[in-house]
């Protein structure tokens, strides 16, 4: 399963998930790279998960049709110390998730 993080966490965040075989769609496409060019050039992956804090990614595209899942990462902000308490809910998440779903996530 292929990983993949629609925005670039905190540094140290980053470091514990890149470890773990995340991959960053900035990486991917640079900065500014958008989602919806991003979910179109997945769209024939399998087994891929889309991780994200942007709540309207599940009702702006149509998942039914993609090849992965999103899981919707809900914390209080996006620093490090808010982000790590979701780490192992995020990792169970992972291996539920299924092309079609979304899952969310929140402390």
């Amino acid at each position: 399963m292929r990983v993949y993080l629609d925005e670039q966490p905190p540094f140290h965040l980053a470091q514990e998930l890149a470890a773990r075989g995340f991959h960053f769609v900035q990486a991917l496409g640079g900065k500014g790279f958008e989602q919806e060019e991003f979910l179109r050039g997945t769209a024939s992956e399998r087994n891929a998960v889309f991780v994200t804090p942007d709540e309207q990614t599940a009702s702006k595209f149509n998942l039914a049709d993609r090849g992965f899942a999103v899981v919707l990462l809900n914390a209080a902000g996006t620093d490090f110390d808010d982000l790590l308490p979701l780490l192992p809910e995020l990792m169970s998440a992972l291996s539920s998730a299924r092309p079609g779903m979304v899952v969310r996530v929140a402390s």
